[in-house]
């Protein structure tokens, strides 16, 4: 059948046993001519999805290094094709598909046998992908063919993703009836992210060459986080871990105009859904027994912050460009975890956990953006801080008073600046003029009390504060570690406070002015 021009789609069966022939006992490179006609017809998916199968499990063991080259230049972008033009079909089926009726499960018959068709493309690529990964040390010339692969493989993880993820939000009373063909899909895509994701280790950007194959690449890891997204929590941590690894090891290797920016965004953003995610399946009561979900989710925001303070250390020269993102992602945390006002109710267990595993990830992350001044000028702007995160922004700025004496001499004197938009206030300081502002905007926190970790202090048992005590403590540390050039500007801020029409920064500065007159 290979020698026609086309192939009717019950002759697949036949069409892989002469395949087989042709490449074992006769042309190999009229094969591949074949396999790729096929492919490129766009005749029955079936017929196509048989060609592809055969290419991984017949073509691919019988070709020579150079032949191996050969097929990832001609043959991948019909692979490719094949598999985003069946999901295209899939999706344009069920949106012009009616919904059926409980005795007429027929109307879906096309779906499932695309789904089916799609998990063996799905399969086919995890054995190209094995394939290729094995032939690597012997054959280092193959690192071009190996990265263009990956990519191919990373694309349609993401495109079959968002599919499964489509018909579960978009067509419900489709995705029960396709449950089993959905799954298998799932499963098999899973298994080829999972390789796709171990092979990724062996790329060694000096044998590949072209920066642009390896640029594409990274963008293919960077969809395929953010598909992942809505999935199981394995799949975030799977794709992340790679897609962190990859980044550190060929970052050297990518265009000049390339930015990290993007890549940390989607961090934050995942860090971001994780940590709601956690308080969403936190235990509400004590007598509410933890979920093996709430655990996983909790070590998943340990990864990711770990993840993030790398990213932020490796690529310190472009710190000033994800600071926008970084404190967003600070202040919208501790704004929406317990024990914020408007955080979800937690039990007390659950609380104590959120508050190890999530909320004293921020001191790290505080850390390692300290060294940029973009991050520091962000975290003490009120523009910074959207409606209801008032209770992050003083969490936040509790961890930047503690970090003070820290900081670069020159990263103390701006904080310790003047905001030149206040030219009134030429006695204040942008770092207390944050800090009683915030005071000021957390009216409500102040008085309900909300109750935050207190400063662990002598061996001690950390025990709850108000936030004003809490705020008020820092206040006090950073006073006691000023040097005697800020010291005045301290002093005339929190006079100026003092005697200000705000009850909440005046009962503050008071508290201040009782230490510094101990002190």
């Amino acid at each position: 059948p290979w020698r026609g021009h086309s192939m009717a789609a019950g002759d697949t069966a036949a069409a892989v046993t002469s395949l087989t022939s042709a490449v074992v006992r006769q042309s190999w490179s009229e094969a591949v001519e074949r396999v790729g006609k096929w492919l490129d017809t766009g005749e029955d998916i079936e017929v196509q999805t048989a060609a592809l199968q055969c290419l991984s499990t017949v073509v691919l063991p019988a070709s020579s290094s150079q032949q191996l080259q050969t097929l990832s230049s001609t043959l991948l972008l019909k692979a490719s094709r094949l598999l985003t033009t069946a999901v295209g079909d899939c999706s344009r089926l069920l949106a012009a598909t009616p919904e059926p009726s409980a005795d007429d499960p027929s109307q879906l018959a096309p779906v499932a046998k695309i789904c089916e068709q799609l998990q063996v493309c799905v399969t086919s690529l995890v054995g190209w992908v094995s394939h290729l990964q094995g032939r690597l040390q012997s054959s280092p010339e193959l690192q071009p063919a190996f990265v263009s692969l990956a990519s191919t493989a990373l694309q349609a993880t993401a495109t079959v993703l968002a599919f499964c993820k489509e018909v579960e939000t978009q067509h419900a009373w489709a995705f029960a009836k396709l449950a089993a063909q959905l799954g298998a899909l799932f499963k098999a895509t899973f298994s080829l992210l999972k390789s796709t994701a171990a092979a990724l280790d062996t790329v060694n950007p000096e044998l590949v060459g072209e920066n642009d194959i390896i640029t594409e690449l990274v963008c293919q890891l960077q969809n395929v986080c953010r598909a992942v997204l809505p999935f199981d929590a394995s799949l975030l941590v799977l794709a992340w871990k790679a897609g962190g690894r990859l980044v550190c090891r060929v970052r050297t290797h990518l265009p000049e105009g390339w930015s990290v920016q993007s890549v940390i965004t989607d961090l934050c953003v995942a860090m971001e859904a994780t940590a709601l995610a956690c308080v969403k399946n936190a235990p509400a009561g004590p007598e509410e027994a933890t979920s093996s979900v709430f655990s996983k989710l909790l070590r998943v925001c340990r990864f990711l912050a770990t993840l993030l303070v790398r990213l932020a250390q490796e690529f310190e020269q472009s710190r000033h460009e994800f600071a926008k993102d970084m404190v967003a992602l600070l202040l919208s945390m501790y704004s929406s975890v317990p024990p914020s006002p408007r955080a979800r109710e937690v039990s007390q267990g659950a609380q104590a956990e959120l508050e190890s595993n999530v909320l004293l990830l921020g001191e790290p992350l505080v850390s390692a953006m300290l060294d940029c001044q973009e991050f520091l000028k962000l975290l003490v702007n009120r523009s910074s801080v959207q409606e209801g995160q008032q209770f992050g922004w003083a969490m936040t700025l509790c961890l930047l008073l503690k970090a003070f004496p820290r900081l670069r001499e020159g990263h103390q004197d701006m904080l310790m600046e003047s905001d030149s938009s206040l030219e009134s206030r030429a006695c204040s300081c942008q770092l207390l003029d944050a800090a009683f502002t915030c005071a000021s905007m957390c009216y409500v926190e102040l008085q309900l009390p909300a109750r935050v970790p207190g400063i662990m202090c002598n061996g001690q048992p950390r025990r709850a504060v108000t936030l004003h005590e809490h705020l008020c403590c820092h206040l006090c540390g950073l006073l006691a570690s000023l040097s005697p050039r800020h010291f005045h500007k301290m002093e005339r801020s929190l006079l100026h406070y003092l005697l200000g029409p705000a009850l909440g920064p005046a009962l503050l500065s008071c508290d201040v002015w009782c230490f510094l007159a101990r002190w």
